[in-house]
């Protein structure tokens, strides 16, 4: 098991979109606890119908991360390392598998945007 995390905050269901993606914007990320608030699909992408709820725990280049959906109940669990450069944020997967990601983010009053150019989806996780 990656971690311990349970996920919490309120089931969030995907929501369409208008217009373009928003354009990552970068900031300062600071450390601590951040619960998924959103899931926006951008076109020509559409948004499935499944509730899905998260959190994500920030260290100073480290984090953990646990998600669940509702048609399963099974619980997602990730950890590694993070950085970011610019508006890009860098997840370096460490459990349950080796990758690294890169993600286009705005953190700003508190909410972290992570943008996936190639989904057209971006998430809103909000600092607890």
């Amino acid at each position: 098991m990656c971690n311990v995390l349970t996920p919490s905050g309120a089931f969030v269901v995907p929501t369409q979109g208008t217009g373009s993606q928003p354009s990552p914007q970068g900031g300062a990320v600071p450390s601590g606890t951040y619960v998924l608030t959103a899931l926006t699909v951008y076109p020509p992408a559409t948004p499935g119908t499944t509730p899905t709820r998260g959190v994500f725990v920030f260290g100073a280049t480290s984090y953990e991360e646990a998600t669940q959906q509702t048609a399963s109940g099974v619980i997602s669990r990730r950890k590694g390392s993070w950085s970011t450069g610019g508006s890009t944020l860098t997840a370096t997967v460490a459990c349950p598998f080796n990758s690294t990601e890169y993600y286009g983010y705005t953190y700003a009053n508190d909410a972290l945007e992570v943008i996936n150019a190639s989904s057209k989806v971006v998430a809103t996780w909000t600092k607890q």
